[in-house]
């Protein structure tokens, strides 16, 4: 009986365990590695160029020390603080929303790539 008591207390330790892994791992800074949107060329950064903190609070923090081109189509192109909420899949900045995932240790945010739509590439700070 002990040992059915032991299996069952390690098991449930194993598996008892849940948390929202994406929010959990969405949070922190992000170096921006790569923006592309429409047909345009695709416009890439340096580590610390341009970096998104996701804070626990639902602020998103872009710092931007130099400028962004005039051009370009980044969504956020000025340093400043942002609002954010997500969901399992999702993620809305100010009235923009994009789909995020992860590929490895990236972090990929889309606006509907498969029409032309933007997609942001992050690299973990």
């Amino acid at each position: 009986m002990r040992y059915l008591f032991l299996a069952v207390f390690f098991i449930s330790l194993l598996s008892g365990c849940s948390k929202d892994e994406n929010k959990l791992e969405l949070q922190g800074s992000w170096y921006l590695k790569s923006f592309q949107c429409c047909l345009a060329p695709e416009e890439t950064y340096e580590d610390g160029e341009i970096t998104w903190t996701f804070g626990e609070e639902g602020v998103l923090t872009v710092e931007i020390p130099g400028e962004v081109d005039e051009y370009s189509s980044l969504p956020l192109k000025f340093s400043d603080t942002y609002l954010y909420t997500t969901t399992s899949k999702t993620i809305k900045i100010k009235s923009l929303v994009f789909d995020y995932y992860f590929e490895g240790k990236t972090l990929v945010l889309a606006d509907s790539p498969e029409t032309d739509g933007s997609i942001i590439r992050f690299k973990a700070k």
